[in-house]
């Protein structure tokens, strides 16, 4: 597996500028990818997608990393948001590595592309009706951090594809939406990698891998996503608004047509 360091440099590279860019942390181009990578290894098929979940969960971790790092310097992250959002987030993230370990590779795949198209669909089009969730921010957060940590747990996506929408539905701009959830995500991929590692230690041996963290996968994917993830948090600070939403639209869309139809 070491032989396809190439097309994890390359999944890096994608998945850093998708991260800093959007805030997603890139777990929508790394998940696919490695579950399709994976068809051409001797990896046992039943735990593909957790396997690719996990890797995309350790490396985002590193990414969103940077990412926040980069944000932080551009003054667009908000800390009464990430306040209610981190304890659900802990509670969620150990309830969706579970769950994941019940679910086969096959549901777990599924679910990823059916919630992706629905969630692809919702930001390429800016002119649906947009979540109205409270004029402000408030306790009804921590509620959602509990969902949001669950769902990126399961899927190996960081959770930025739901924190968005969500704070967005608070009123909170886009570009401060994109920046603390850049943070979440930080948290929710920690959470996970954490949990997953501790249901999965020693289960089940599979060469390369500690829990289900595929190791050549992470080293090269983290360290190539290192050098984008600060150009594409540069950039999302240049681009419109309705540009940024229509990427990640088309982005999630791709995916959820990879995932849920092939």
């Amino acid at each position: 597996m070491w032989d396809y360091f190439i097309v994890f440099i390359l999944i890096g590279l994608v998945t850093g500028l998708l991260a800093g860019l959007l805030g997603i942390g890139g777990g929508v181009i790394t998940v696919p990818c490695l579950y399709y990578l994976f068809s051409f290894t001797e990896l046992p098929e039943s735990r593909w997608m957790q396997i690719a979940a996990n890797t995309s969960l350790a490396a985002t971790c590193i990414t969103s990393l940077a990412s926040t790092l980069a944000h932080h310097q551009n003054k667009s992250i908000l800390l009464p948001p990430l306040k209610l959002l981190v304890p659900g987030l802990v509670l969620g993230s150990i309830t969706g590595s579970y769950l994941s370990h019940q679910f086969s590779s096959h549901t777990v795949r599924i679910i990823f592309g059916g919630l992706s198209l629905l969630l692809g669909v919702y930001f390429f089009f800016p002119h649906l009706p947009h979540l109205r969730l409270g004029s402000h921010i408030n306790r009804g957060l921590s509620v959602f951090g509990v969902l949001i940590g669950t769902l990126s747990s399961l899927l190996g996506i960081g959770g930025g594809l739901f924190t968005i929408p969500i704070l967005m539905g608070y009123q909170v701009p886009l570009k401060n939406a994109l920046g603390t959830s850049s943070v979440s995500t930080l948290f929710s991929a920690f959470l996970g990698t954490f949990s997953y590692l501790l249901i999965g230690w020693g289960k089940n041996p599979i060469p390369y891998t500690v829990g289900f963290i595929y190791l050549p996968a992470l080293i090269f994917i983290a360290s190539a996503s290192l050098c984008t993830s600060p150009i594409g948090a540069h950039l999302s600070h240049f681009f419109s608004v309705t540009l940024i939403k229509r990427i990640l639209g088309a982005v999630i869309i791709f995916t959820g047509l990879t995932m849920f139809l092939f």
